[in-house]
């Protein structure tokens, strides 16, 4: 019983830690891709 208890601890730890890698890692890559598309954004404000 407790070896699930703590496979069960482990498995969220885990899923926690790639998941925060995952929205880091996008949050990148939208930022990126606003800052490649700056110069267009006098031209079209909706692109915010």
């Amino acid at each position: 019983m407790q070896t699930w208890i703590q496979f069960q601890d482990y498995l969220r730890r885990s899923w926690y830690a790639a998941y925060r890698t995952f929205l880091s890692r996008r949050i990148r890559y939208i930022v990126n891709v606003k800052r490649t598309k700056l110069p267009n954004l006098h031209s079209n404000p909706r692109m915010l």
